[in-house]
C-alpha cells in the first residue's frame, strides 16, 4: 500500500460533473410521475371547473368630420347651421362607445337582469334563450336588488328556491305566483318555446338578478376597442363573455347606439328648428286666416276686386318696406331672444341657431359654432371625467368669455336693428300721406289687401323654412357604420395550450429543476466519489444501510446478506495495513456523532471473530457509550472507566464481558467519567492495551468523534490502523474537508476512509450495485 504524506491527505474538489449529478437525480424519478400525476388532475379539475369565457367582436367605421358645418335649406337661401362635428371625433366617440351612458341604454334595450344557470358536473353554465322556465321582474329596474338562488324543480309545477350562503334559505313556489324576497318583486312562468322536451323537472338550475349598477360595471369593465389597422377608421368592437347569443346580442345592441348616436344630436337640432317656426305658424295662421276673412268681405260688400293703379303702386312699395320690416324684426326678436338665453345660462344643447329666425350674422353664428361645439366636447368629456377635470374646467370658462361676447353683440345688434325698424315706420308713415289722398273705400281695401299680402308673405316664408328643416332632418344621414355585425371569435378562456404548458412546466420541468438543484446545494458526503474527490486517503469500504440493532446481527449473523459481504470486504482490506503479526489493533471514529462508528465497529468485531479469530471490542467513548446497547449485553463488572481510574495492575477479570458471537469478548465503557481524556492518557491504559495484545488476535477500539475532542488522538499510538468513518447523507462536505487539514487527523496512523448507510437499493452512483441474485436483502 501507498505510504501517504501528511500532505495527500486532501484536495482540492475536481471540475462539475453532470455525469455524477445526472446518476444522482436518476434515483428520485419518481419525483417526476408524482407530480405529473398531482398537476395534471389538479389542471383537469381547474380546466372543468374554470367557466369558458367566449370572445364576441363587431366592426365599426367611426369617422372623424369634425369642423363640417351643416346647413337648413339648400342653394342660396340656404342658412349656416350649428357645427356638431365635435360629436365625430373618433377620439370623442371611442370615449362615448363606451361609456356608462351608452352601456346603460344598451342594457336597457336588452333582457340582462336576470341570469340563469344549469348545474353541471364542475361548474355552473350560463344557459341565454335556452332556458325553460323565464322570470318575469315586477320591480322597477333601477330597485333591483342582487340575489343568486338555486331553482330545483319538484314536480312539472312547483320549485324551490335555496341559497348556497344560507343553507336555511328554502323557499316553495308554483308557476305565476308572486315571489317577494329580499327587496325583489317576481315570478316564475314556463318557457313555451323551450320546456317541451327539456326535462327540467331532473335538471337543477340557478339564476341571478342582477341590478342595473352591477351590470353596468360589469359589461363596461369587458368591453375592449381595438384599431385594424394605423390610419383606419375602423374598430373592433369585442366583449368576453360566458354565452355567445349573449355577447352576440349585446355588442350588436352597441353598435347600433352608436351608429344612431351622431343621427341623434344632427336631428336634435332639426327639430328644434322645426319646432319654433311650427309655433311661429301657429300665430300667423290665425293672422292670416282672419285677413283673407275681412278682405273678403269687404270686397263682397262693396262690390269692389281690384285697386286703382295709383293704390298698387304704392301698396307695393308698402309692401316692400313691411317685408323688409319683418325681417328686421325677426332679426330683432332673435338677439333679444338671444340676450335672454345667454343671460338666464340654459343648457347650449337647445339654443337655436340664427338661421331659425332667418338672421344671417356670420360673426354671431360662429361664435354659436364654437359655443356648441366646446359644450359638445365638454359633454364628451363628462361621459367618463368628474367634474374637477381641468379640462372640463378649462372649456367651462372659455364657454362664459363666449356667452358674454355673444351677449354683447347680441345687445349692440339689438340697438341697430331697432333704429333701422324706426327708419321704417318713417317711411311707412310718409306712404301712409299718399294714400289718404285716394278715395275712402279705396284706402280701406288698400289698407286691408296691403295686411293680408304682408301676412300671406310671411305665412310663406315660415312655411318654407319649416319645409327646409324638415329636408335638412331627412337629409340626416349617421357618421358612424356598422361594418361587421357581431360575431363570435372562438373561446378564449381556459386556454388548453396553457393547461399544456403548466402540466409541463409543473409535473416535468419544474420537478427535475428542484431534484437538481436539491442534490447541487447538498453539502452532505453521498458516495465514494464525494471521499474520492477530496482526499487521497484510502477508501477501505462502503457499508450499506440497514434499520435497527437487532436487524444489524441478523445481517452480521447471516453470510449472504449485503452487509456481511461489505464487512468482509473492509476486513481483507485491513489486512494491507496490519503492523504485528501477533496482532491488529483497529481505531475507528469519526469527525461528528451520529456518523455510525460504533456500529461498524461491533460489525468489524464481529467479522473477526466469524473468521476464527479471538478479537475483542473496546468502547472507548467513554463520553457517549452505546457498544453495550447495540451487543444487547448487560454490564455485570466493573467497566472501563472504573478500571481506568483505579490503581489495578493487569486485566480485571471482571472487565471483560462475552457476548453471543463466539470468539467475540467486549470491554463496556462502564459509568461516565468527569475526566475520559485523563484516563485515556494515563499510564494505566497503556497496561491495559499491552497485556490485551497479548491475550487476542484482534482488538477493535471505539472512540469519539475526533472532529470533537482528543481521544482518538490520544489512542492512536495504541493502533495499526485507523479507520475514519463517514456517512451517506449526513457527514457535511465542508466539516470533512477541513478535518482532513487538522494536524490531529495527519497524525493519525494509516488513517483509511470508511463510507456508512449508503441505501441498498440505489445504485451507489458506479460504486456498488446491489442488484442481481447475490445477495440476500
Amino acid at each position: 500500500m501507498k505510504t501517504m504524506t501528511n500532505d495527500d491527505f486532501y484536495q482540492e474538489e475536481s471540475n462539475f460533473n453532470f455525469q455524477k449529478l445526472f446518476y444522482r437525480a436518476l434515483r428520485f424519478w419518481y419525483v417526476i410521475p408524482i407530480c405529473l400525476l398531482i398537476t395534471s388532475v389538479f389542471t383537469y379539475y381547474n380546466y372543468k371547473s374554470t367557466a369558458p369565457q367566449y370572445k364576441v367582436s363587431a366592426r365599426l367605421l367611426i369617422s372623424g368630420n369634425q369642423g363640417e358645418m351643416p346647413t337648413i335649406g339648400s342653394g342660396e337661401g340656404a342658412l349656416p347651421g350649428i357645427n356638431i362635428g365635435v360629436y365625430n371625433s373618433v377620439d370623442n366617440q371611442l370615449i362615448i362607445l363606451t361609456s356608462s351612458r351608452q352601456i346603460e341604454k344598451t342594457l336597457l334595450n336588452l333582457d340582462f337582469f336576470v341570469s340563469y344557470y344549469e348545474d353541471e358536473t364542475f361548474l355552473e353554465t350560463e344557459i341565454y334563450q335556452e332556458t325553460p322556465f323565464l322570470v318575469v321582474l315586477e320591480t322597477p329596474v333601477k330597485q333591483l336588488v342582487y340575489q343568486k338562488y338555486k331553482l330545483n324543480f319538484i314536480d312539472e309545477k312547483t320549485y324551490v328556491l335555496t341559497k348556497e350562503e344560507d343553507k336555511d334559505f328554502r323557499s316553495e313556489h308554483r308557476f305565476f305566483e308572486k315571489v317577494q324576497l329580499e327587496g325583489n318583486t317576481f315570478s316564475v312562468i314556463p318557457n313555451d318555446k323551450k320546456i317541451d322536451g327539456s326535462n327540467y323537472v331532473a335538471r337543477s338550475f340557478a339564476l341571478s338578478i342582477n341590478p342595473l349598477e352591477l351590470l353596468i360595471k360589469r359589461f363596461k369593465s369587458r368591453v375592449i376597442i381595438d384599431g385594424l389597422q394605423r390610419g383606419s377608421s375602423i374598430y373592433e368592437v369585442s366583449i368576453e363573455v360566458n354565452n355567445v347569443e349573449k355577447g352576440l346580442d349585446f355588442i350588436n345592441e352597441l353598435a347600433q347606439n352608436s351608429v344612431n348616436y351622431t343621427l341623434e344630436k344632427k336631428n336634435q337640432i332639426a327639430n328644434n328648428t322645426i319646432k319654433f317656426i311650427e309655433s311661429q305658424l301657429v300665430g300667423v295662421g290665425d293672422s292670416l286666416s282672419v285677413a283673407r276673412s275681412v278682405l273678403e268681405n269687404f270686397r263682397s260688400r262693396n262690390e269692389m276686386m281690384d285697386i286703382s293703379m295709383q293704390g298698387q303702386i304704392i301698396i307695393d312699395k308698402t309692401q316692400n318696406l313691411q317685408e323688409e320690416k319683418s325681417s328686421l324684426q325677426s332679426q330683432l326678436d332673435y338677439y333679444n331672444y338671444l340676450v335672454d338665453y345667454m343671460q338666464s345660462d340654459q343648457d347650449i344643447l337647445n339654443l337655436l341657431p340664427p338661421s331659425a329666425y332667418g338672421v344671417n350674422n356670420v360673426m354671431i353664428s360662429q361664435m354659436i359654432t364654437e359655443l356648441s361645439s366646446l359644450n359638445a366636447e365638454k359633454e364628451g368629456l363628462q361621459f367618463n371625467s368628474k367634474i374637477e377635470n381641468p379640462n372640463i374646467a378649462r372649456i367651462s370658462r372659455r364657454m362664459e368669455t363666449l356667452k358674454r361676447s355673444i351677449e354683447q353683440q347680441a345687445q349692440s345688434n339689438v340697438q341697430s336693428t331697432d333704429y333701422s325698424i324706426k327708419e321704417l315706420d318713417n317711411r311707412l308713415m310718409n306712404l301712409s300721406k299718399d294714400i289718404r289722398r285716394l278715395p275712402k273705400t279705396e284706402q280701406v281695401l288698400l289698407d286691408i289687401e296691403r295686411k293680408f299680402q304682408s301676412t300671406d308673405r310671411m305665412y310663406s316664408y315660415l312655411m318654407e323654412r319649416r319645409s327646409d328643416a324638415q329636408l335638412a332632418k331627412a337629409a340626416n344621414t349617421p357618421d358612424n357604420e356598422i361594418v361587421e355585425y357581431a360575431t363570435e371569435l372562438g373561446r378564449v378562456k381556459p386556454d388548453r395550450k396553457r393547461f399544456v404548458i403548466i402540466i409541463v412546466f409543473l409535473g416535468i420541468i419544474f420537478p427535475i429543476v428542484v431534484v437538481f438543484l436539491i442534490i447541487y446545494s447538498n453539502n452532505k458526503i453521498l458516495d465514494k466519489e464525494d471521499l474520492e474527490s477530496r482526499t487521497n486517503l484510502p477508501i477501505i469500504g462502503i457499508v450499506p444501510s440497514i434499520q435497527r440493532s437487532k436487524e444489524t446481527m441478523q445481517s452480521i449473523l447471516n453470510p449472504r446478506s449485503a452487509l456481511s459481504e461489505s464487512i468482509r470486504t473492509i476486513r481483507t482490506s485491513l489486512e494491507f495495513y496490519s503492523s504485528s503479526d501477533k496482532c491488529k489493533t483497529i481505531l475507528i471514529t469519526s469527525g461528528l456523532p451520529g456518523e455510525g462508528k460504533s456500529l461498524s465497529a461491533v460489525n468489524l468485531a464481529a467479522s473477526y471473530a466469524q473468521l476464527g479469530k479471538k478479537t475483542l471490542l473496546i468502547d472507548f467513548d467513554m463520553r457517549r457509550p452505546t457498544i453495550d446497547s447495540v451487543l444487547n449485553i448487560k454490564v455485570n463488572g466493573t467497566g472501563l472507566s472504573r478500571h481506568l481510574s483505579s490503581q489495578i495492575i493487569g486485566s480485571d477479570k471482571h472487565l471483560i464481558e462475552t457476548t453471543e458471537f463466539s470468539n467475540l469478548d467486549v470491554i463496556p465503557s462502564g459509568e461516565i467519567p468527569p475526566n475520559p481524556a485523563e484516563l485515556i492518557a494515563g499510564e494505566q491504559t497503556r497496561n491495559l492495551i499491552s497485556e490485551l495484545r497479548h491475550l487476542y488476535d484482534t482488538i477493535v477500539i471505539d472512540s469519539p468523534p475526533i472532529g470533537l475532542v482528543t481521544d482518538a488522538t490520544l489512542l492512536n499510538q495504541f493502533a495499526d490502523v485507523t479507520i475514519l468513518v463517514t456517512r451517506h447523507n449526513v457527514t457535511p462536505k465542508p466539516m470533512l474537508e477541513n478535518l482532513l487539514k487538522e494536524e490531529k487527523v495527519k497524525s493519525l496512523n494509516k488513517l483509511c476512509l470508511l463510507l456508512n448507510d449508503l441505501p441498498i437499493t440505489k445504485r451507489a452512483y458506479n460504486s456498488y450495485s446491489y442488484s442481481g441474485k447475490y445477495y440476500e436483502q
